[in-house]
């Protein structure tokens, strides 16, 4: 039997960024039914429009009511960004920074969602065949219970390499102790349903025991599987998920034909400054 040790399962992301004339669109918005001007800037129709989506809207009085509510949040912003704007803070590198930052994030989720408008609805018979095809998120569906240790990225990822000969979690505790990471250690539960097929098999493919760290939005966790049950998922809940996971699989095929060369086009076309370039033999960044 092999030793144990931690697992570090790494989940890289890649993001295409697309352009627009910007211009154009603006003149475009600029047409619409002005609601209201703060301090000589309108607010259009279609910004307010903007603002509710996703949310809950009852019709009739209480409609109006809601919008007006989220007109006034609109106007709030408007006019501490028109603050901002007259202290110079528009022109501040830091502003500048996140600026570009949250500009780029967005583009690539509008590009991520004018694939998805372009994807069919999985039929009956799809949606039977992958729930009968992933028998351990619906069938055979675990529950599991986890010690685990959220923690915050050092920074330099490449220090994880000291977590790797460890095999128990008092010993990742120690660990971070010693490096003077922040963490916060509790029992929690994963579900095996809200995992991708790919994460479900390196999870369960692991010896008993097997300590395994992953991201953890901007932390990381290292987990231990102290218990499992099993719970079916049926009905709704299992119909629903399987939409999901049917669409996900499709936008990534979709993405990888239209964006793929494109992608790997640019990123050979990198150029790193010394010391910034990822370690020799590993992937820069999964493929879309």
């Amino acid at each position: 039997m092999r030793s144990k040790s931690t697992i570090l399962l790494g989940v890289a992301l890649a993001v295409a960024l697309s352009g627009c004339n910007r211009n154009s669109a603006e003149k475009t918005l600029a047409k619409g039914q002005v609601v209201a001007t703060v301090g000589g800037e309108d607010i259009t129709v279609y910004e307010l429009n903007a603002e509710l989506q996703g949310q809950q809207i009852p019709a009739g009085a209480q409609r109006k009511q809601v919008e007006q509510a989220v007109l006034q949040q609109v106007i709030t912003r408007k006019i501490l960004a028109q603050i901002a704007r007259e202290r110079g803070i528009d022109k501040t590198p830091a502003f500048l920074l996140q600026d570009r930052r949250s500009s780029d994030s967005l583009l690539g989720q509008m590009l991520r969602q004018q694939l998805a408008a372009g994807l069919t609805r999985p039929t009956d018979t799809e949606i039977a065949g992958y729930m009968e095809g992933h028998p351990d998120q619906f069938a055979n569906r675990r529950i599991m219970t986890i010690d685990q240790i959220q923690f915050q990225r050092p920074a330099d990822m490449r220090s994880l390499v000291k977590y790797e000969p460890l095999k128990t979690m008092d010993q990742v505790e120690a660990q971070l102790k010693a490096d003077g990471l922040k963490y916060v250690r509790q029992p929690t539960q994963l579900d095996a349903a809200a995992l991708n097929p790919a994460q479900l098999r390196q999870i369960t493919s692991m010896p008993a025991g097997e300590v395994f760290i992953v991201p953890a939005g901007p932390a990381l966790s290292a987990n231990v599987i102290t218990a499992t049950r099993t719970e079916p998922l049926t009905g709704a809940d299992a119909r629903n998920l399987a939409i999901t996971m049917i669409q996900g699989d499709k936008l990534t095929r979709v993405a990888k034909t239209q964006l793929g060369g494109k992608v790997d086009a640019l990123r050979a076309g990198v150029k790193y400054q010394s010391g910034y370039a990822p370690p020799a033999g590993t992937a820069a960044a999964a493929k879309p």
